[in-house]
């Protein structure tokens, strides 16, 4: 349990801490779920990246979370953790994956040929996209462990949390 006292009316441990600034949740909840909102990006696709960096995180509260609208299978869900040799990934998605998959502690040594076989993936908006999406779940990962959330218990949220779901 967070050692930060839960803001009052909170409905999940983020929205406990978040609560206590309720204009940085309104903002970050809206920024947050333009991702999923906004069709920036495959659904499917920002799940697996959500769930690769809680992953290389160990972050179990992030694990924990399913974003059942998101559209990734539970066949493909289960076999994120070995990616590279499963038939179930694409040669886009290794290549978001791998990418993602450094951000946490090894984003200085993203090289060029990686950041452009997403490019080619995605394009240069699916890029950008990416790029903040990649970098807001592992600040997500950093806050949760950082205050010490519980794990969700395997929430399965829908919509995935956006601006008009309850932030996990």
């Amino acid at each position: 349990m967070s050692w930060l006292e839960q803001a009052p009316g909170a409905r999940s441990p983020a929205e406990g801490y978040f609560g206590h600034r309720p204009d940085l949740m309104r903002e970050f909840k809206s920024f947050y779920g333009a991702l999923w909102d906004e069709g920036l990006l495959d659904p499917a696709l920002l799940e697996m990246i959500r769930l690769i960096i809680a992953q290389v995180h160990k972050c179990e509260a992030e694990l924990a979370i399913r974003h059942e609208a998101s559209g990734l299978s539970d066949e493909k869900r289960a076999a994120l953790g070995d990616w590279r040799s499963s038939d179930l990934f694409t040669q886009s998605e290794r290549a978001c994956l791998a990418y993602a998959e450094r951000i946490p502690f090894e984003h200085t040594a993203i090289t060029d040929a990686e950041a452009d076989a997403v490019k080619t993936a995605l394009g240069e908006p699916g890029y950008v996209a990416f790029s903040v999406a990649a970098s807001l779940f592992d600040a997500m990962c950093r806050v949760r462990m950082v205050m010490d959330f519980e794990s969700a218990q395997g929430d399965a949220l829908h919509p995935p949390a956006s601006a008009k779901g309850v932030l996990r």
